[in-house]
């Protein structure tokens, strides 16, 4: 293995190799998707009008004759002339953007199942980037045309996720998985950093600053669109660019080939245990997640009483270390099994409890955490993140280990448990914070802590690490068009160890 990776970078000194082209690509990607997907949690907060008193993101009871905080007396007064959004209006603005990601689930498994995630992704990433553009424009018109937008800004966001997986299963080999995936699922973190960072400081430092946040992602966004359609391809097979000794290293190192209109088992697929176990644990994975990422700025007002422009930065610490950490991780994770430290079991079984355990452990610390301990909530915030980092190189990885052919289709069944999270975690956390106090909110994290246990102890219940036997590819004579000899399956009892 190791000669093989030698001789294959030997063959590519003189350019990036294809497959971390992609990683490259679906890093920038996820990057802005996900800015598009977060900088309203920042934006609305000072969109709103504060004379709206039962706004979760406002404190209307603070007066700026009083304020301790420097820039606040700036943001409130912004913040008074906003629009008259209710709770319940805002809630769902917000929710929108995870009711398209749930509705585009039938349509991506078409795409995913007919080999044009190119297209796929290319396309979600220009329709969300269009539909954010868009977005202020709206604002003075129909409530309902604002819903609209983030539901087709969710449908087109959704794209990236399960395109990516299922990409990985043909170009990622064995043992760069891991290192390869969070490279690229790091960007969506670093996304919600400039989303957060960005969104904060334009509306403290200019008048309806968040209209050019909007602007700026979605232009970006755009400029990603052509970049991606021109650098990227389907598989090894069919990309014009690969040098032949790649194009045999990948292939040479992966459980799938790659042809196409291969009918998808249902039936194997919603009754596989491991695809449950991953199931499970990715909603729940991505609750806390969706949990701090909508839901931390309020926090961030509402107990710490943290202004509009100290919000946004603040904010964006914890993303910005969760990208950083999910890199770093999977590295390590490689690392491991390359040097037979540890088995890919063992590797994904620690890895994914030490994300769901130290989750847990911090959030419950933040529960207790008061006002004037800011720096430290700011620390454990950023600790219960970069604790999910293991988690991207435990059950994400292993949605692609059991079943590389199907990755895609799993993960996007995934997502859209994990869009029905990201719908219901702030309608929880808003339902069980009404009067924003810190025991509310001590509350709320602790529906989370359970979350992360149960969700820990089914996943390792049903974890399997290899190719399951629906989703082995039936042996048949090579034909010219094809890829034509692929890694050997792993022993299960070796990997099970």
């Amino acid at each position: 293995m190791a000669a093989d990776l030698v001789e294959e970078r030997k063959c590519c000194r003189c350019a990036i190799p294809r497959r971390w082209t992609l990683a490259i690509m679906g890093f920038g990607a996820m990057f802005w998707v996900s800015a598009m997907r977060d900088q309203l949690s920042i934006a609305i907060v000072c969109m709103v009008n504060g004379d709206v008193g039962s706004s979760p993101w406002l404190n209307t009871t603070s007066s700026s004759s009083n304020s301790t905080f420097p820039h606040e007396t700036e943001a409130v007064s912004k913040e008074s002339s906003g629009f008259p959004w209710d709770k319940t209006e805002q809630s769902l603005i917000l929710a929108m953007f995870f009711a398209g990601i749930c509705s585009s689930t039938v349509l991506g498994i078409w795409y995913l199942k007919h080999d044009v995630i190119r297209y796929y992704m290319g396309g979600g990433l220009m329709v969300c980037a269009v539909a954010t553009i868009i977005i202020p424009h709206s604002l003075t018109l129909e409530l309902r045309l604002i819903y609209a937008l983030r539901l087709i800004t969710g449908m087109g966001a959704a794209t990236m996720f399960p395109g990516l997986q299922s990409m990985w299963g043909k170009w990622a080999p064995r043992n760069e998985l891991a290192r390869l995936s969070t490279i690229s699922a790091s960007g969506r973190f670093l996304g919600t950093v400039l989303a957060f960072s960005l969104t904060g400081v334009l509306c403290n430092v200019m008048e309806d600053g968040w209209k050019l946040s909007f602007y700026i992602s979605g232009a970006g966004g755009l400029i990603w669109f052509v970049l991606w359609q021109l650098l990227t391809a389907n598989n090894p097979a069919t990309d014009p660019r690969i040098s032949s000794r790649e194009r045999d290293y990948i292939v040479s190192n992966i459980d799938i080939s790659y042809k196409e209109n291969v009918a998808t088992p249902w039936r194997a697929i919603l009754t596989s245990k491991p695809v449950i176990g991953c199931l499970v644990i990715h909603m729940v994975s991505d609750w806390v997640d969706y949990s701090l990422t909508t839901s931390g700025p309020t926090y961030m007002h509402e107990v710490l009483h943290v202004n509009i422009y100290e919000n946004g930065l603040l904010s964006s610490v914890p993303h910005l270390a969760r990208g950083l950490s999910t890199v770093l991780v999977g590295m390590l994770a490689d690392l491991l099994v390359k040097r037979k430290v540890l088995s890919i079991k063992w590797t994904r079984i620690i890895f994914q409890t030490l994300s769901n355990v130290g989750s847990a452990v911090f959030l419950v610390w933040l529960g207790f955490v008061s006002a004037d301990q800011r720096s430290l909530a700011v620390f454990l915030f950023t600790a219960v993140l970069c604790m999910q980092a293991f988690a991207e190189s435990a059950y994400q990885v292993n949605e692609v280990e059991i079943a590389p052919r199907y990755a895609g289709v799993i993960t996007s069944m995934g997502n859209s448990l994990s869009a029905v999270a990201g719908v219901l975690a702030p309608i929880i956390t808003g339902a069980m914070t009404p009067n924003k106090s810190q025991e509310e909110w001590r509350n709320s994290f602790m529906v989370i802590v359970g979350l992360c246990v149960v969700s820990l102890v089914v996943y390792l219940a049903f974890l399997k690490v290899t190719v399951q036997p629906w989703a082995r590819e039936k042996q048949k004579k090579p034909s010219v068009a094809h890829v034509v000899q692929f890694g050997t399956e792993p022993d299960e009892t070796k990997q099970d160890q």
